[in-house]
Order: structure tokens, then C-alpha cells, then sequence
């Protein structure tokens, strides 16, 4: 069994889609709280979803998705890299910044441009939050958000890793994900029971 948690609108055939605002969705179900047998799954993917967790919320997930793997299990978690995100975000390349920013912040689904400008406008704040607090949510006026919007906790792709080998996965780190190339912002960690 292939699991693909937060599946939005990618889900994909062969695999249990699981998210809780896409109704074309196997599972329309919560990814902090849906559950899978002990043992039973050979993949996970999660792409470009766990930054819109709190960081608890994820580390807590990672350790479910541990148990539910078989033995040589695969736990593919795709999402940006904090690190490339500010050094993107500080650039005077419109798209690199842009790039930058929304791995940092998250971004809006309708209204781009209004977003776009906001981000542009408080560049210096949230750059300076992300770097010190991992999380620039609190700064997002609250009718900016929707559900899957904002990003909560954007991890350093190392930090990850590490999280992961401390759940007890091997792991790898890439740089290539199903979402494209975006200027080498995102990583995609490779955790192997």
C-alpha cells in the first residue's frame, strides 16, 4: 500500500489519497490524526505538506508513519529548505525572491498578486522572523488565511533529516521534487525504515 498524505489536488492513482479539504480523495480525513495499521504500508509521500504543521504536530506524524511502514519502508517527504529560502528570499531577482518568500510564508491559492505584494511589503520582517522563530504565521493577517495557506514551521532540509534518523529512519537528502525545480529551494528527504 502507497499512502500519499495531504494529497490536495495531486492525488494520485495506485495510491490512498488522504486530505481533508479535497473531496476527490480516498480519505477525506485529518493527516495529524488518520491512522493505518502496523506494518501494513510501502510508502508514504508527503509533498509540500508537513511545513503547514507545527513542528510537534510533525515530529509527532513521522513517528506514526514509522510504525504504519513495513520493514524497508519508504517515507518521502518533499517541502522547502529554509536555508535556500532566505538566501532566495534577500535576492533582487523578482521571481528568485518570490520563490523565496512563499517557501518562507506559504502562499495564498486565489488573490496571487495581492499576496505577492504583501510579501514584498514585509520582506524585511519576515525574513528576519523566519530566521529566528521558523515561522512567520503570527505575522499573516488572519484574513490572509485559509486552511493549507500559511506555513507554520519551515525546516532546515539537515534539521529534518535528523528528526527523522532520530525516529530511527535512514535517510538522504535531494533536490529534486514533483513540484519542479523553483531555483533549488525545496528538498526532498528519502527515509527508509
Amino acid at each position: 500500500m502507497k499512502v500519499n498524505l495531504g494529497a490536495g489536488n495531486r492525488c494520485m492513482e495506485g495510491w490512498v489519497n488522504v486530505d481533508q479539504f479535497n473531496g476527490a480523495a480516498e480519505r477525506r480525513e485529518d493527516i495529524r490524526t488518520v491512522s493505518f495499521e502496523t506494518g501494513t504500508v510501502d510508502e508514504v509521500l508527503t509533498s509540500h505538506v508537513l511545513e503547514h504543521l507545527p513542528r510537534a504536530d510533525t515530529l509527532a506524524l513521522i513517528a506514526r508513519i514509522f510504525v504504519w511502514l513495513k520493514p524497508g519502508g519508504l517515507f518521502v517527504c518533499e517541502m522547502p529548505n529554509l536555508t535556500t529560502c532566505l538566501k532566495l528570499a534577500g535576492s533582487k531577482v523578482f521571481r528568485k525572491a518570490k520563490n523565496g518568500l512563499k517557501g518562507i510564508a506559504g502562499g495564498r491559492q486565489t488573490r496571487k498578486n495581492d499576496w505577492d505584494a504583501w510579501m514584498f511589503a514585509h520582506r524585511l520582517e519576515l525574513i528576519e522572523t523566519a530566521e529566528r522563530e521558523r515561522t512567520v504565521d503570527h505575522l499573516i493577517p488572519s484574513d490572509w488565511k485559509s486552511p493549507g495557506d500559511s506555513h507554520l514551521h519551515v525546516w532546515h532540509a539537515e534539521d529534518f533529516a535528523e528528526q527523522c534518523r532520530e525516529l530511527g529512519f535512514k535517510t538522504t537528502i535531494g533536490w529534486g521534487t514533483i513540484h519542479g525545480p523553483r531555483f533549488g529551494r525545496d528538498f526532498r528527504c528519502e527515509a527508509r525504515k
